[in-house]
């Protein structure tokens, strides 16, 4: 149905990704495992962070949602390219430093903000050294660094994947980064290119190009501000439009997107995930 995400394809090459990662059968949960539920959950989260961009883009994508995403057309936040770039709707190429950045960084971070930041060390008893029922599986009720621990804590890793994720991919937006400069770059050349098409094609906007009189003592003049004034907003926009990374990501995992998350539905993948993490020891 136009408008919605077929999520079906969505669960089943999460499903796929994960019996591909299974496959290669490691032994060791400190090194192996945490690289593997680290992997699926990034892979996991590839389309919907991929969403949370295009949302930043328009309130129209060439993907096709099964998951209610009105909230796109609904709201009255502003897209860079209806802000920004309104004569060319869908193109999103100049967000590729974002996604370059998320790409390169969200491994490392992810694994951090999992391990060791909660999952982490043994499940014996300090004091009698023997494991409690379920250590190390299937269903450990001790915060450790064991696959069980993971399965019964499930809930507390799907919100740390998400947090992670959002968090990241807020801190790289951010203004004065340089993730945030070279996408105003980007922006910037995008609506200086369409500034010289039209006036290539409109010869009554000719005196634009001219530079505006200067008087006596008057250096940089109207054209500097002007110019000055035209990269602000540029950067205020784009500064502005980010700050929807977080609420439209919530709102694509199933939440509201005003902190109420409704337990992320659309990014828990429960029931492989914990399949996956109990086929390590």
């Amino acid at each position: 149905m136009a408008g919605r995400l077929d999520y079906s394809r969505f669960f089943l090459a999460a499903i796929s990704w994960i019996v591909i990662a299974s496959l290669y059968g490691v032994l060791a949960c400190e090194s192996e495992c945490m690289a593997g539920v680290t992997n699926a959950l990034n892979g996991n989260y590839t389309i919907p962070v991929e969403l949370t961009i295009l949302s930043l883009v328009s309130t129209t994508s060439p993907i096709q949602y099964e998951v209610d995403t009105s909230f796109l057309k609904s709201q009255k936040a502003d897209r860079i390219n209806t802000s920004l770039m309104p004569g060319d709707p869908t193109a999103s190429g100049y967000l590729d430093p974002l996604r370059l950045a998320f790409r390169d960084q969200i491994g490392a971070v992810m694994e951090k903000a999992i391990f060791p930041s909660f999952f982490h060390g043994k499940c014996q008893d300090p004091v009698t050294g023997i494991n409690p029922a379920g250590c190390p599986n299937p269903d450990c009720p001790v915060v450790c660094g064991t696959p069980g621990s993971m399965v019964h804590y499930y809930s507390r890793l799907r919100y740390i994947a998400y947090n992670t994720t959002w968090h990241l991919m807020h801190e790289l937006a951010r203004p004065g980064t340089p993730t945030f400069t070279e996408i105003q770059n980007n922006v910037e050349a995008v609506r200086n290119g369409a500034r010289r098409r039209r006036l290539s094609f409109d010869p009554r906007d000719s005196s634009l190009l001219k530079k505006p009189p200067m008087s006596p003592g008057f250096s940089g003049g109207l054209a500097s501000r002007a110019i000055t004034t035209r990269d602000n907003y540029v950067r205020d926009s784009l500064a502005r439009i980010f700050q929807d990374i977080r609420p439209n990501l919530e709102k694509i995992c199933g939440g509201v997107g005003d902190g109420t998350t409704n337990g992320l539905p659309y990014c828990s993948w429960e029931q492989v995930m914990k399949e996956y993490i109990l086929t390590f020891p």
